[in-house]
């Protein structure tokens, strides 16, 4: 997956010559615009992953620029900056708009604008994730029943592999544990307590993924 795309937009050309350079050494792909209508014109010629939009600028303000954004990608999300401390918007309601958060100017912990990104990129994945799996459950309401029987089949394979992974696993910790039992034969009495009762809850680790794990029987057709 290459860059994400960020589209900054403030009037004042020298905090968004600051933002560029600082969103850029964050490791994006960064375009600008020093107004709300050049920011629309970009938006209707390219595709922005995310939005860092200043709120209040002449005719067309921040909340309207990212509401446009939407209408042309619902997928966008932006982030507001600020310099009204008067501002306090419902976050309900500003994401309906697509707001994921805003900060205050001047913007005194910079570093606080790369986390918000990243935890709105990671939003956004999720969100992405969520509709995939909506689309694939669609599709599997439409799928014959043959097919279907296929998909089963696929996925008690993978359990199999998970099953055997996970005891693979534990087995190593029980050896671990009958090895350090044995080269401490001599240690105190509340350390050999403490390694058989890792012994214990790793054999019941081990009983409850394999009852989790048990491949489901298969009904007789009548």
């Amino acid at each position: 997956m290459g860059k994400a795309r960020i589209l900054a937009v403030e009037d004042e050309a020298d905090i968004l010559e600051f933002l560029k350079e600082f969103l850029i050494s964050g490791g994006y792909e960064v375009a600008t615009a020093l107004s709300g209508e050049q920011a629309l014109q970009l938006l209707n010629g390219q595709k922005f992953d995310l939005l860092v939009v200043d709120l209040k600028m002449p005719q067309i303000n921040g909340i309207e620029v990212i509401k446009r954004a939407r209408e042309l990608d619902p997928n966008i999300l932006g982030i507001l900056i600020t310099g009204d401390f008067t501002f306090s918007g419902n976050l309900q309601e500003l994401e309906h708009v697509g707001i994921y958060n805003w900060l205050f100017k001047p913007l005194g912990d910079i570093n606080q604008l790369l986390l918000m990104i990243q935890r709105a990129l990671e939003y956004q994945g999720c969100q992405r994730e969520i509709k995939k799996l909506k689309d694939e459950l669609k599709v599997l309401n439409q799928t014959p029943s043959t097919q279907l029987e296929g998909l089963s089949f696929l996925s008690e394979e993978v359990t199999k592999h998970i099953r055997y992974e996970l005891q693979n696993y534990l087995s190593l910790i029980r050896t671990f544990i009958t090895y350090l039992t044995k080269k401490l034969e001599d240690t105190d009495e509340a350390t050999r307590k403490h390694l058989e009762r890792l012994d214990r809850q790793t054999n019941l680790y081990e009983k409850t993924i394999l009852n989790l794990l048990e491949p489901p029987k298969k009904k007789e057709r009548i």
